[in-house]
């Protein structure tokens, strides 16, 4: 990752931690595909057993930190996150990110997020490819989610 991708991964995580104890957020956690092969092929993506949203976020209920007492750490998890993000980097090109999203809607993801350091910018879209609402020097609003975040507190 280029070092804008990191720095805005970083604190974009940030902010989605700071939802509060109804959501809990992860980074560069690993989506289980291997059973998912079909999806991934009919949207033009290589067949691997996992893709790695540069961010994630679900129902804090429904997934959270596993100790050890409770259950074994997953590497690779089956559960589809509320949201997916995405952080374009200078090396990757957005129709790639667009193919993800593809597959995590296919997956029961309410909300994709395509962030883009270079322009300051953050693309929403909500169950399809179909553009929903870019944010641009102001907050960004996920209504589906009820997600209000500064994007002063990541682009600055």
């Amino acid at each position: 990752a280029s070092q804008n991708h990191a720095v805005t991964q970083l604190r974009l995580g940030v902010q989605l931690f700071l939802l509060g104890d109804n959501y809990t957020a992860a980074t560069d956690l690993s989506l289980d595909m291997s059973n998912r092969q079909d999806i991934l092929k009919k949207h033009g993506l290589s067949e691997t057993r996992e893709l790695k949203p540069d961010l994630v976020l679900y129902h804090a209920k429904d997934f959270g930190f596993i100790k050890a007492s409770k259950g074994m750490d997953k590497v690779r998890v089956t559960e589809a996150p509320l949201l997916c993000v995405e952080i374009i980097s200078p090396t990757q090109g957005n129709q790639e990110i667009l193919n993800k999203f593809k597959v995590y809607f296919e997956m029961a993801v309410k909300s994709c997020w395509y962030v883009d350091p270079a322009l300051e910018t953050i693309h929403i879209y909500k169950g399809s490819l179909d553009l929903k609402a870019v944010f641009y020097n102001t907050d960004l609003v996920d209504d589906t989610l009820g997600i209000k975040i500064p994007l002063s507190k990541i682009f600055f």
